[in-house]
């Protein structure tokens, strides 16, 4: 690229930054703005390779089954148990509270005695209930995850190992 042309794309994008920072915008703005349309623009860019890439061979309705080593796919047991599903909500939710802890705990020496207060509080209004929340589950063995269960479709006769002694597959 010659020098002259290269010197006028520099004082074009010199121009459009000053234009922009005119209208008032702050560095911080046109930085969130330039992240924003870059992440957008790669995420299209992705997509649209892989779309040009990729193969478009036909697909038949065995491709689409899941290999398990051999194994045919089966059906699905119709009872899920909801206990993982309350476990992993407590989960996310300390989760996201251990990130705002750690963002109070980062700041906590600069704020003012009535912010301190402030954020005690809202810390107590989630905390609180979420710790009520743990025990009532641990009390009443709804988070009790490590706990032996027995399917629906089975007896307890037959998953006791006491009873039947250990199984070997039959080798020929």
């Amino acid at each position: 690229m010659s020098e002259p042309k290269k010197v006028a794309e520099d004082v074009y994008l010199i121009t459009i930054t000053h234009r922009i920072m005119n209208y008032g915008y702050s560095q911080e703005v046109i930085a969130l703005l330039i992240t924003a349309v870059a992440a957008i623009g790669l995420a299209g860019g992705m997509i649209l390779a892989s779309w040009l890439i990729g193969w478009k061979g036909q697909t038949t309705s065995i491709k689409g089954w899941p290999y398990e080593c051999g194994i045919l796919p089966c059906p699905l047991p119709s009872k899920v148990r909801s206990d993982f599903y309350a476990f992993g909500a407590l989960f996310l939710i300390a989760d996201a509270m251990l990130i705002f802890v750690f963002a109070l705990a980062t700041t906590i020496k600069t704020l003012s005695v009535t912010q301190k207060i402030n954020c005690a509080i809202s810390l107590a209004a989630v905390l609180v209930p979420m710790g009520v929340a743990i025990v009532y589950g641990g009390r009443s063995g709804k988070l009790a995850l490590w706990k032996c269960t027995t399917p629906p479709n089975r007896s307890k006769s037959s998953t006791s190992l006491s009873e039947t002694g250990p199984t070997t597959p039959n080798v020929v």
